[in-house]
């Protein structure tokens, strides 16, 4: 059996001015249609079924979500009382789902028990099988170009996880030397799953994790043909995972397991608050991947993009003559859509986009503008992932209204 977990509780802030605190990434369209995060959830339902997937969120975003996904049943979606990164966030997803299918189990055990009369109707295979699901562990927030590959890629990662003791994370083959991502730096192939992984490559073992580097370390990296891009997409029995967190982040770990002692109970908001206030801000990568043993990374080619910044969008959308992508955001920011745009004149390789007004720029070279109702970013192209700055700025300065 398998789950998908969907992270959803990000700011989004390398995307201001459209991205905002209260607003962000995830509940934005880039193709004026489905948000994000629906289009998350539509790829993953057919892997694991509608019931099977959860959505973790921060409690400013709950009703929101409620309503973009209103057939996901209520009980999946699993509020954070507060942002500690993506290791408590799973740590915390991985208890709830945990006892939901304690009691999907229990309730299945007496439904059978009832039609047999039998009260050993349920096989340990069965229970086994439910209460230590694989669990697809991904983002809210990115692009993928190949739904039906991105699924096989998927597959593949989910048998390795169900068949080994190991963490698997899904590995992007790099397309240019980014500085922007993280990188896997690759080990020998799992011949065993070559079959399997014909449209995907074969998994490979994971021999470190690489800090997001510079242009000519990327390059490096590049050319060697031994290095994947880190997707932030991860798959693992839920089992694997806990041993893991008890292993490498005990703190985080004997917190969750206070918090089951007090799930169904009155005081389960109260020790929830408690125990994850204490919690270190902790990734995912730094607290669990970087020293676990035992990490496999399934190559994927499906026409990714973290859609982190600005800059995402020219590798999306269509350029003009000048090398530009412009357009015009309009009606509500989950509605976004390009309809009529900028006036661009003696302009190369610029993004230009608009919410209402017009925008025209004249003789200008690798510029970002992003006009929104309250808010203008100008910002050189290429310094787009600076834009969290702007951010942190307003905070400190008290213009908070703009965050």
């Amino acid at each position: 059996m398998g789950v998908a977990l969907i992270m959803a509780g990000g700011r989004g802030e390398r995307f201001w001015p459209l991205s905002r605190e209260r607003y962000p990434k995830q509940f934005l369209s880039l193709n004026g249609h489905k948000t994000m995060i629906q289009e998350t959830v539509d790829r993953v339902v057919p892997l694991v079924g509608i019931e099977n997937v959860y959505i973790v969120t921060g409690q400013v975003y709950e009703d929101r979500v409620r309503n973009l996904l209103a057939g996901i049943p209520a009980q999946n979606i699993i509020i954070e009382p507060e942002g500690r990164d993506t290791a408590p966030c799973v740590a915390l997803a991985s208890v709830y789902i945990g006892s939901i299918l304690e009691q999907k189990c229990a309730k299945r055990r007496a439904v059978r028990q009832a039609q047999t009369g039998s009260t050993h109707s349920l096989t340990h295979v069965d229970a086994d099988d439910w209460l230590d699901p694989v669990m697809l562990v991904l983002p809210s927030d990115h692009y993928i170009g190949n739904v039906p590959r991105f699924q096989k890629t998927v597959e593949v990662a989910m048998n390795v996880a169900s068949s080994t003791e190991g963490l698997v994370t899904i590995g992007i083959t790099p397309t240019r030397p980014e500085t922007g991502y993280g990188y896997i730096e690759c080990g020998e192939e799992l011949v065993d799953f070559a079959e399997m992984a014909k449209e995907c490559g074969c998994p490979r073992r994971v021999l470190r994790f690489r800090e997001k580097p510079d242009l000519e370390t990327a390059r490096q990296f590049l050319s060697s043909g031994r290095y994947l891009w880190n997707s932030g997409m991860f798959v693992w029995r839920l089992s694997t995972f806990t041993r893991a967190l008890k292993k490498h982040l005990p703190s985080v770990y004997y917190a969750t397991q206070r918090l089951v002692t007090a799930l169904n109970t009155p005081f389960a908001a109260q020790v929830l608050a408690k125990e994850y206030s204490r919690l270190p801000k902790i990734s995912l990568d730094y607290g669990i991947l970087e020293k676990a043993e035992e990490i496999y990374v399934v190559p994927g080619e499906f026409g990714w993009d973290d859609v982190g910044s600005w800059s995402a969008l020219a590798r999306l959308h269509p350029l003009d003559a000048g090398g530009n992508v412009a357009g015009t955001w309009v009606g509500s920011r989950a509605k976004g859509h390009i309809r009529s745009k900028p006036v661009l004149v003696d302009t190369k390789d610029c993004i230009v986009y608009s919410t209402g007004r017009l925008v025209a720029a004249v003789g200008v070279e690798d510029v970002i503008v992003v006009e929104t109702e309250d808010a203008v970013l100008v910002c050189k192209k290429g310094e787009d992932q600076r834009v969290k700055e702007v951010v942190t700025r307003l905070r400190h300065e008290g213009l908070a209204d703009y965050v």
